[in-house]
């Protein structure tokens, strides 16, 4: 899909990550079943921390 991929765009220009889609799923899956994705909700105003999804996933502060 055009716009995907390059140095500014979503997927960026590397390689994906190969457990990228099971990691995916899995954190969509928590959510649908209890609300919890598995990392910490973006409170805006507040603490404004958000999950980078990369090769290790983590969160950071904005």
């Amino acid at each position: 899909m055009p716009g995907l991929r390059g140095p500014q765009a979503l997927l960026g220009d590397g390689e994906l990550p190969s457990d990228l889609a099971s990691h995916l799923y899995r954190a969509w899956a928590g959510f649908a079943a209890t609300g919890d994705p598995g990392w910490a909700p973006y409170r805006p105003g507040e603490d404004r921390t958000v999950q980078v999804i990369d090769e290790r996933w983590r969160p950071a502060h904005l």
